[in-house]
């Protein structure tokens, strides 16, 4: 057996063995879900509102339409991630990488990304309405048809941002 399938096979014993020791419960499967997305990074449409993932390794992370509303994704790596059609709605992603990541019509309202690396990210057509992106790096960032109503931008660099055709101003 290889090497790759033994480590397979030791955290999915993993799992089996924190769900068997787990009350079935709201708390307990939340907790079981986010050691599963730790361990696979594999967790499309899940729900995780208001989960902790505060720092972890999630690079090329699948989490495309998963809800992540008011989570603490600080400093988290998201790099090459894909989180198209995510509900990231009041998370906190202060200091987070999300280079390279797909945000394709994620929802990042009132989201905290101060800080945060979104170099060469894709938010087509994604909802930034009242964002605070405070001394965020945008360079390349793709905000085509993006709402960008209301956000916070001070300091931040925009230098070769894709902007076409993005909402910057008007009623909400």
């Amino acid at each position: 057996m290889g090497g790759s399938m033994k480590r397979k096979l030791v955290k999915l014993a993993a799992i089996v063995g924190l769900v068997s020791l787990c009350a079935i419960g709201s708390v307990q499967l939340l907790s079981v879900r986010t050691v599963w997305l730790r361990l696979t990074k594999y967790c499309p449409t899940c729900e995780l509102s208001t989960v902790n993932l505060f720092a972890a390794r999630l690079q090329r992370a699948n989490l495309a339409a998963a809800n992540l509303t008011s989570s603490n994704l600080s400093e988290v790596n998201l790099e090459q991630a894909n989180l198209a059609g995510a509900n990231l709605s009041h998370a906190d992603l202060t200091l987070a990488n999300l280079s390279g990541a797909n945000l394709t019509g994620a929802n990042l309202q009132n989201a905290n990304l101060s800080g945060a690396i979104l170099t060469g990210a894709i938010l087509e057509a994604a909802s930034l309405q009242q964002a605070t992106l405070v001394f965020t790096d945008l360079d390349t960032t793709n905000f085509k048809r993006a709402n960008l109503r209301q956000i916070q931008l001070h300091g931040t660099n925009l230098l070769n941002a894709n902007l076409e055709d993005a909402i910057i101003s008007g009623e909400p």
